[in-house]
Parts: structure tokens; sequence; C-alpha cells
């Protein structure tokens, strides 16, 4: 990610910088499904997506200003009990707003959880929807890109590549408050 500033708000802002030469037509294809899947959501708990742009070598994902990651933000200030339940509680209901809309987030991680601190309390968002599925209901059985943060909060159907619903994201939630 890099930072730069909206011209139009003059705020700083979050930029996704994909070089398409990396990715093969499968996974350019999921960065298009994350794109829609951010246009779709508007909650508080899940990042801003402000535009994107695209040319022949990249895409260009505009995001809300992502300030530090919840791993990062545990390695420097350590984790009280009431953050923890106030930081679980915005993710359960980020979780509850991605089902109403089919959404599937395969990508919860502490690296893909955004920590910001405002006025003594935390404002905590998902980002890095590249995984992520929109499902019609049905089981799904996408491949899933399985990265090194991500193992250890994946649903065993997830890993194993089976099919899978939502209730792999009950696994990866489980995961994350033990």
């Amino acid at each position: 990610m890099k930072i730069g500033i909206d011209k139009s708000t003059k705020e700083k802002v979050s930029i996704k910088i994909i070089e398409k030469l990396h990715f093969k037509s499968e996974e350019l294809l999921n960065i298009k499904t994350e794109i829609e899947i951010l246009k779709i959501c508007t909650h508080p708990c899940i990042i801003k997506f402000i535009d994107h742009f695209e040319n022949s070598e990249y895409i260009f994902i505009v995001l809300e200003r992502i300030d530090q990651s919840l791993k990062d933000f545990i390695a420097e200030k350590g984790l009280s009990e009431i953050n923890t339940q106030s930081i679980f509680y915005q993710i359960l209901n980020a979780f509850s707003y991605l089902h109403k809309f089919g959404i599937i987030y395969i990508n919860l991680c502490l690296e893909n959880i955004s920590v910001k601190t405002t006025h003594e309390a935390l404002d905590v968002k998902l980002f890095n929807f590249n995984n992520s599925v929109l499902s019609s209901g049905n089981t799904n059985t996408k491949e899933i890109n399985i990265t090194s943060e991500l193992i250890n909060f994946s649903a065993p159907e997830v890993l194993r590549k089976e099919k899978f619903d939502n209730k792999a994201n009950i696994w990866s939630l489980g995961v994350l408050i033990y």
C-alpha cells in the first residue's frame, strides 16, 4: 500500500497498486471481484472504497487511509480485555453485514484488520478483499490463494480446497478470538 492525497478532499488515502504482469488471468479476476465487493460495501467496519483506475500495466485501488494493522497495534500497545471486546464486536458487525450480501471474507488475519485510535476508542475496519467470494447462497469452490498470514485463520475446508460457505468465516472468527 502506498499513501496518496485525495485531490478533492485533500485527505490522505491508501492506494493498493497491483502490477498486472505478476498475476494470472484468474488472479486478476479476483482483483476485479475485490473492487466490486468494495463498491457494494458501505459499513463503518469495512474500509471505504474511493475509486479505482487501470492502465495497461497497473490497477490502482484507492481506499480510505489505513493507519496500522491489528498485528502492529498489538505489538506496539498490547491489547486489553476491553479493547479485545470492542475489536471483536466490530469485526462481528462487519461479518454480519457481509453475509447479508452473500460475501464470504476469506482474508481474516491480524494483517488485514485496520485499527485507528479516535477519542480513546478503537475504530476497526476489514480490508484486503482479494480472496473474498460473492456467493449465491450455495457453497463455493473458488481456488483461494492462502498466504502465510492466512493459513492459521483459514477453515479446514478452505485449506483442503473443498466446497465452503460463510461458515468458513465462523471458523476464522473463532481462531481470531482465541
